[in-house]
């Protein structure tokens, strides 16, 4: 909770006034779609996740009349450094583990194929670009379906 909810609540709070002082501002926060959907492996990122989201709902509706925006991305699994065998202590799998967990996880996504970090960045990037200039208060969900 301190590392993802806390941690997203203090940065938030100390951007807003800045944004207020220019009457303008985009604020891009990374989630996970286990905010979505609970994960009955770890509730409480689950939980933590959900709160991150409800914040970002919350706070939208704040700062709004500011002139400020802010989004998230709930991304789901991704084909990180952190889940490749060179890094595997990170999640406490063995190779063989994390290769049997990322085929099952595949296997669960339409689009047959986990995103890269490149994607996820490209979605926290729009949402905080004039393209996405009347997305407010939204989670953009970056799974694969």
């Amino acid at each position: 909770m301190n590392v993802n909810v806390r941690s997203t609540m203090h940065i938030v709070s100390m951007a807003v006034p800045f944004m207020k002082q220019q009457s303008s501002g985009s604020i891009s926060i990374m989630s996970s779609s286990q905010g979505q959907s609970p994960d009955p492996v770890s509730p409480i990122s689950s939980m933590a996740h959900s709160m991150i989201q409800m914040l970002v709902k919350c706070t939208a509706l704040e700062v709004a009349y500011h002139g400020i925006r802010i989004n998230a991305v709930a991304a789901g699994i991704v084909n990180s450094n952190a889940r490749t065998k060179h890094h595997v202590g990170s999640v406490g799998f063995s190779a063989q583990q994390n290769e049997a967990f990322l085929d099952h996880q595949i296997q669960n996504v339409p689009l047959g194929a986990l995103p890269e970090p490149k994607e996820i960045a490209a979605s926290l990037l729009y949402l905080a670009s004039n393209d996405a200039s009347f997305m407010n208060g939204e989670i953009l969900t970056v799974d694969g379906g």
